[in-house]
Protein backbone atom coordinates (compact mmCIF):
# COMPACT_ATOMS: atom_id res chain seq x y z
CA UNK A 1 0.00 0.00 0.00
CA UNK A 2 1.39 3.39 -0.99
CA UNK A 3 1.98 5.99 1.67
CA UNK A 4 -0.31 9.00 1.45
CA UNK A 5 1.33 12.33 0.66
CA UNK A 6 2.19 14.72 3.48
CA UNK A 7 -0.54 17.09 4.54
CA UNK A 8 -0.36 20.59 3.16
CA UNK A 9 -0.76 23.70 5.28
CA UNK A 10 -4.03 24.42 3.48
CA UNK A 11 -5.44 20.95 4.25
CA UNK A 12 -4.47 21.24 7.91
CA UNK A 13 -5.90 24.72 8.40
CA UNK A 14 -9.11 23.58 6.71
CA UNK A 15 -9.27 20.74 9.25
CA UNK A 16 -8.73 23.22 12.12
CA UNK A 17 -11.38 25.70 11.03
CA UNK A 18 -14.16 23.49 9.63
CA UNK A 19 -15.40 22.11 12.92
CA UNK A 20 -18.99 21.92 11.73
CA UNK A 21 -18.07 19.08 9.35
CA UNK A 22 -17.88 15.45 10.35
CA UNK A 23 -14.97 13.31 9.14
CA UNK A 24 -16.62 12.13 5.91
CA UNK A 25 -17.61 15.49 4.36
CA UNK A 26 -14.33 17.08 5.44
CA UNK A 27 -12.43 14.19 3.86
CA UNK A 28 -14.24 14.82 0.58
CA UNK A 29 -13.37 18.53 0.66
CA UNK A 30 -9.66 18.11 1.31
CA UNK A 31 -9.15 14.79 -0.48
CA UNK A 32 -8.18 12.61 2.49
CA UNK A 33 -9.63 9.42 3.93
CA UNK A 34 -12.09 9.88 6.83
CA UNK A 35 -9.78 7.74 8.99
CA UNK A 36 -6.92 10.18 8.36
CA UNK A 37 -9.16 13.09 9.40
CA UNK A 38 -10.07 11.26 12.60
CA UNK A 39 -6.44 10.48 13.48
CA UNK A 40 -5.23 14.05 12.92
CA UNK A 41 -8.18 15.52 14.82
CA UNK A 42 -7.38 13.23 17.75
CA UNK A 43 -3.74 14.36 17.57
CA UNK A 44 -4.84 18.00 17.67
CA UNK A 45 -7.06 17.25 20.69
CA UNK A 46 -4.19 15.67 22.61
CA UNK A 47 -1.83 18.46 21.59
CA UNK A 48 -4.16 21.18 22.84
CA UNK A 49 -4.85 19.36 26.13
CA UNK A 50 -1.32 18.14 26.93
CA UNK A 51 1.00 20.03 24.53
CA UNK A 52 2.45 16.78 23.26
CA UNK A 53 2.46 15.06 19.90
CA UNK A 54 1.22 11.53 20.60
CA UNK A 55 3.32 9.03 18.69
CA UNK A 56 4.35 11.69 16.20
CA UNK A 57 0.85 11.79 14.67
CA UNK A 58 1.25 15.47 13.84
CA UNK A 59 3.88 16.59 11.38
CA UNK A 60 6.41 19.32 12.17
CA UNK A 61 4.37 21.71 10.03
CA UNK A 62 1.20 20.92 12.01
CA UNK A 63 2.91 21.44 15.37
CA UNK A 64 4.48 24.69 14.13
CA UNK A 65 1.06 26.00 13.11
CA UNK A 66 -0.48 24.96 16.42
CA UNK A 67 2.31 26.72 18.32
CA UNK A 68 2.01 29.91 16.24
CA UNK A 69 0.78 32.64 18.58
CA UNK A 70 -0.44 34.70 15.59
CA UNK A 71 -2.75 31.92 14.43
CA UNK A 72 -6.45 32.57 14.73
CA UNK A 73 -7.99 30.79 17.67
CA UNK A 74 -10.07 27.73 17.01
CA UNK A 75 -12.01 25.15 18.94
CA UNK A 76 -11.05 21.55 19.44
CA UNK A 77 -13.32 19.36 17.34
CA UNK A 78 -13.56 16.78 20.11
CA UNK A 79 -14.00 18.76 23.35
CA UNK A 80 -15.09 22.12 21.88
CA UNK A 81 -12.59 24.05 24.04
CA UNK A 82 -10.96 27.13 22.50
CA UNK A 83 -7.21 27.15 22.04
Amino acid sequence: MAREPNWTECEFTTLLYRLELDHEPLAQIIGRRPGAIEVVREGVHIWHKERRNPGGILSKMMVRLLEDKNRLRTQCWKCKEWF
